[in-house]
C-alpha cells in the first residue's frame, strides 16, 4: 500500500508529511506492515489542448522527470 501523506493546505509549503507513523497507528497490523511513502516526481505534464491556464503543484524536495524544464526547474538566466 501507498501512502500519499498528508497535505496541509494553509501554509506556503503545500507538499505532502510523508511521516508513516499516524497512518500506521491508525491502520493497525497488518496492514501497517505493508505501508510505504508514496515516491514523487516532479514534473508531470498534461494536455491542456493549448491552454495553460493552471500551475502544477511540485512537490519541495522531489526529483524533477529528467526531460522537463518547465516549472521550478526552468533555468533562471
Amino acid at each position: 500500500m501507498v501512502y500519499a501523506g498528508t497535505f496541509h493546505l494553509d501554509g506556503d509549503d503545500l507538499g505532502p508529511d510523508l511521516v508513516l507513523d499516524p497512518a500506521k497507528a491508525y491502520l493497525g497490523a497488518p496492514m501497517a506492515d505493508h505501508l510505504k511513502a508514496a515516491d514523487y516526481r516532479n514534473g508531470s505534464r498534461g494536455s491542456c489542448h493549448g491552454l495553460n491556464l493552471i500551475y502544477a503543484l511540485e512537490i519541495p524536495g522531489a526529483p524533477f522527470a529528467p526531460d522537463y524544464f518547465w516549472g521550478g526547474a526552468q533555468k533562471v538566466k
